[in-house]
Formats: structure tokens, sequence, C-alpha cells
């Protein structure tokens, strides 16, 4: 793929729909936020991405969410060699390759499944300030700055999980696509990952569930909060989706490449 030619069809798109905010791309797939006023304007280009012969997107893949003020100040599109940076010490995994895809509710049931015999670790794919912002109930932080830092975590904690049910969770579900592999690589089999990340957990749960706090996201709303009023910092109130006294719609597009694309060098 064109990276450079792609980029810059894809800004002029995006100013064209007047979108605020940050796209990745790279040859192994898209990650992004980007926001509007207008829900037209949203659609116009979500369906634009459900289209494109390049990705395999759904609808689902999307995670939709509102804010009482412009999250960007601007539009922002770079082409990358990573959409999540490991340093290129993980490749894209092929279909199959990574953890076995939770729906919120199946996620929800291996959290709070107290029947099983194999102990269960629920594993936080974030960064340290992400997880003290908010993190499911007895998730284990790993401690790091950056995602290019799990590689070596994963590898140092590998033998310690081997013999464990491992249920892991980033904000959208991209960094626990390539996390999912490596530790699999590692040689830890029954490794989970929830599908769509936190966002979609509270979109299902929006009590909260079994997370305690808010969600951290990388805009100026800085976090969202959910229904249970309750954890770090104390809920103001509960930001409802697509909810009528919202000013801004936010879009997140997802890693979701064919597996046709080719590897970056």
């Amino acid at each position: 793929m064109d990276i450079p030619a792609f980029c810059q069809a894809h800004k002029e798109l995006c100013t064209s729909l007047h979108l605020t905010g940050r796209v990745l791309i790279a040859n192994e797939g898209i990650n992004g936020t980007l926001a509007t006023t207008n829900r037209a304007q949203l659609d116009q280009y979500t369906n634009y991405l459900l289209k494109h012969p390049l990705f395999t997107l759904v609808e689902a893949d999307f995670k939709r969410s509102t804010s009482t003020f412009e999250p960007f100040p601007d539009l922002f599109i770079k082409p990358v060699k990573e959409i999540i940076s490991t340093g290129g010490l993980i490749p894209v995994p092929l279909p199959g390759q990574g953890g076995t895809h939770l729906t919120p509710h199946e996620f929800h049931a291996k959290l709070t499944d107290t029947t099983t015999a194999k102990e269960t670790v629920v594993l936080d794919i974030r960064n340290h300030t992400e997880y003290m912002v908010g993190h499911f109930k007895n998730a284990i932080d790993p401690n790091c700055r950056t995602f290019a830092e799990f590689p070596r975590y994963l590898t140092q904690k590998a033998a310690e999980l081997k013999d464990k049910t491992v249920l892991m969770y980033c904000t959208g579900g991209v960094r626990c696509e390539k996390a999912s592999y490596h530790l699999k690589q590692l040689g830890v089999e029954e490794v989970y990952q929830l599908k769509g990340g936190v966002h979609k957990y509270l979109e299902a749960f929006p009590q909260g569930g079994e997370w305690n706090g808010k969600n951290f996201v990388f805009d100026k709303r800085v976090s969202e909060v959910c229904g249970c009023c309750c954890g770090v910092g104390g809920c103001t109130r509960y930001i409802d989706f697509f909810g009528e006294c919202e000013f801004f719609v936010v879009v997140n597009s997802v890693f979701n490449p064919r597996p046709t694309w080719t590897r970056p060098n």
C-alpha cells in the first residue's frame, strides 16, 4: 500500500467532513480517534472505512462516545511503522494466532466465575497511568510506561502464566492484538482478550460491572466515567453514548487489516 498517498487521501476526506482528531496509518492497519458536531458526517466517515477494500471492519469495531467540548484542536494524520509501537518486536498476528476474543458479557462471565479450577489472571495491557485512572477488579498492573515495554514484561512473566488462564484487556482492544499473540508465542496457551476493550465493556455494563474507576482516553477529556459514580477521582456524571445533551461525537477506528496486507519492515 502507498502509505503517503493513503494518508493524503484520508486527510482530504476528513477535512471535507470537518473532522478533527488523530489518525495513525501503517501497513498493518489504522488506528485513531475523530470528532465532529455532525453525526451524519461521522457516519459518512465510518461508512467509507466499512466499504474500503483494504479493511475487514464491521460496525461493531467502532467505539462511539460523546463529549461536552471539542476534544481535539485540529486534525493530525500520520504515517507510522506500527499503529501500536513495539519497536518492531511483535509482528502483526495472522487470524487465529492471537488470543481468543470475548464479548463484554463473555469477559464479564469469566471475571466473575468462581467455579473454575484453573487460576485466572487479569492482565492490564495499558500503561501505569491508565491503570491508576481505572482498572478491572484484581487486575495486575505491569507498571509499564509505554506499550513498547510490554514485550520484555511478557517475556519475563510467561513462565509464571503458562498454567493459568489469562484475561487481558486494553482501552479499545488494539494493544491486545499484539500482546496476546506475543504471549501465546511464549507458550501461554489459554489467553483471552476483551473484544472492543474497556470502551465496549462499559457500553455493555453502564453501571461499571467489575470495572473500578474511569476509562482513560487520549484526548482533552482525559477520562470517561461509568454510571457507578465511584472510583478513582470520583465520577461527576454518566457520559451517555450519543446522549441528547452532548456536543461532540467521538469515534475510534481500530486495528483490523486484511490478512493480505504486507507486514512493515
